[in-house]
Parts: structure tokens; C-alpha cells; sequence
């Protein structure tokens, strides 16, 4: 699937399950990130509350 690509969310459920995974994706990313700049526990506090 292209990655632009619109999806046809047909029911709530549906989406309710889409969002759920991005959000689980960018907690990933997020934690990542810190791993990748060693960031401590204080920091990642700071940066996190954008």
C-alpha cells in the first residue's frame, strides 16, 4: 500500500484499531529516539511534553 494512500475506515472499530496502532508506533519511535541520544529519564520528561 503506498504510503499516501488514503484508507476507507469502515466502521469506528476500525478506526478506533488505526489509531491505536499509530499511537503504539510513535511511542516506539519516541522511545528510540531517546535510546539513540542516551537521553536520561529527566530529559526524556522535558522533551516529552511537547
Amino acid at each position: 500500500m503506498p504510503e499516501n494512500e488514503v484508507l476507507d475506515v469502515k466502521t469506528g472499530h476500525e478506526k478506533t484499531l488505526i489509531e491505536r496502532q499509530i499511537e503504539a508506533t510513535d511511542r516506539q519511535i519516541d522511545a528510540l529516539v531517546y535510546e539513540l541520544y542516551g537521553l536520561t529519564e529527566e530529559e526524556i520528561g522535558i522533551v516529552g511534553g511537547w
